[in-house]
């Protein structure tokens, strides 16, 4: 007798994504591979969507739905996590959709190699209908590694997105990994990191199965002040969980990167529409002054211009920066 009651179990943390659930949710009923259970956990949407999500439970006894109190997308997907009862499982974003065969390519590969996690490529869907082709460079070809062969740039790619990905459900729970709660970004990237370290063997499938829609006004121009507050607590998480799955040899790739998202997100601030001046020019102050950052900045053998000028705390430089990359935006918007 089988221990679980569904192969494929597919998590779907939902907040206020309305009418995109339809073609989110369909996509994953109509897979080719029948023997699945969708998750759907309404994470305290509005009631127009909270009202969509149980249509769409009433209509295929496959899905199981849940409506609570909003508390972010890493608890939803926790307690996804939690009423899982398939062999394997998947995540999905609300707003995307998938490719029909997906999930039998992946469960073929994943019982095929007897891998602990299969990923595959996934591809970007803008509103205007282009497409781009999201891969993994440094892994040229469809392959199985151990967690040997993954070098810390290979691993900084694979551990983006929990989604395009299926993972052995018991390797999971055996290794109580879940999504840390309280980060508004990078929550699956540490995930990742942790399942990735935890894993005796990795398959990629240079395929594109899953297809991300980017929104229009998702993000874009929005002034976040507790920006850098996150980004330097998942520095610190990060650091911890690659001291115990990895080695210290992959912490300044990491570290690079997330300087990396700083370093964006100081330029952008000049950016901002809704703001004036004056505030643009003292939020930025204040980043410069952040003395745990700082700290951070002068321990790095190399920095980049724009993280060099908040070193110095030269402001002035930065809002000229600023100018800099709004003629380039503004070139790019008329190439397109």
């Amino acid at each position: 007798m089988r221990k679980f009651m569904s192969k494929v179990s597919i998590i779907i943390p939902v907040y206020n994504t309305g009418h995109y659930l339809y073609k989110c949710v369909n996509s994953i009923l109509y897979q080719t591979y029948k023997d699945i259970e969708v998750i759907i956990v309404d994470d305290g949407s509005c009631e127009e969507t909270a009202l969509i999500c149980d249509e769409i439970a009433a209509k295929d006894n496959r899905i199981r739905l849940i409506h609570k109190k909003n508390e972010g997308v890493s608890i939803a997907r926790n307690i996804g996590l939690s009423m899982v009862t398939g062999e394997y499982v998947g995540f999905v974003d609300s707003d995307d959709w998938i490719d029909a065969d997906m999930f039998e390519n992946l469960v073929r590969e994943i019982e095929k190699y007897d891998a602990d996690i299969v990923m595959c490529d996934a591809t970007t869907v803008w509103d205007n209908g282009k497409t781009e082709r999201d891969t993994f460079v440094c892994l040229p070809e469809s392959c199985t590694l151990s967690k040997g062969e993954i070098t810390p740039q290979c691993q900084l790619e694979l551990a983006g997105s929990c989604c395009r990905v299926l993972y052995k459900t018991w390797k999971l729970k055996s290794e109580s990994i879940i999504f840390p709660a309280g980060l508004k970004f990078s929550e699956d990237r540490i995930f990742n990191m942790i399942a990735l370290g935890t894993a005796t063997k990795f398959r990629y499938i240079k395929k594109s199965f899953y297809n991300r829609y980017m929104r229009k006004g998702s993000c874009v121009n929005t002034f976040h002040k507790d920006f850098v507050e996150v980004a330097l607590k998942v520095n610190d998480m990060m650091k911890g969980v690659l001291r115990q799955y990895w080695n210290e040899n992959y912490i300044p790739v990491f570290e690079q990167r997330n300087l990396r998202e700083i370093s964006n997100y100081v330029v952008s601030i000049f950016l901002v529409s809704n703001m004036s001046f004056k505030s643009k020019w003292q939020e930025v102050v204040q980043l410069c002054s952040n003395e745990q950052l700082r700290a951070i900045l002068i321990k790095q053998p190399t920095l980049g211009c724009i993280l060099t000028h908040v070193v110095n705390r030269n402001i002035s430089m930065l809002f000229l920066l600023s100018l800099k990359e709004r003629v380039k935006n503004s070139i790019r918007i008329l190439i397109k």
